[in-house]
């Protein structure tokens, strides 16, 4: 495909914390995983950066057994373009897709991660 013969120009996906970029949804996914880690459910962070995907993130989501995809679209349209490029890791992503016109809270990433781990057990 034409669009794949410029992935090695794509920036990495793994990032970071950079200090002087936290804010709006990414601070709120940083706070939210820290309170998991309080309640005894560390977690990983990938922020995805650039479409096609490159190789980091399937070794990511090959890597953890669930793995949550939280964006700011109701339609979960990462979701959906992860599943497509990552078949195989299809049935461990979950989709948090937020989009009811009031900013991402941690809350909510909290509250679904603790559904997830409740309905299982």
């Amino acid at each position: 495909m034409a669009i794949d013969s410029g992935k090695e120009y794509i920036p990495s996906n793994y990032s970071d914390t950079q200090l002087d970029k936290i804010e709006g949804q990414e601070y709120e996914q940083v706070k939210a995983r820290h309170i998991l880690a309080e309640q005894g459910t560390p977690s990983d962070y990938l922020r995805l950066r650039a479409i096609p995907f490159a190789d980091e993130v399937g070794t990511f989501l090959a890597e953890h057994p669930v793995n949550w995809v939280v964006e700011l679209n109701s339609d979960g349209q990462m979701h959906s373009l992860l599943k497509i490029d990552f078949a195989e890791h299809a049935g461990a992503m979950r989709s948090l897709a937020h989009n009811d016109g009031l900013p991402l809270t941690a809350q909510r990433v909290v509250q679904a991660v603790r559904g997830e781990k409740e309905s299982a057990s």
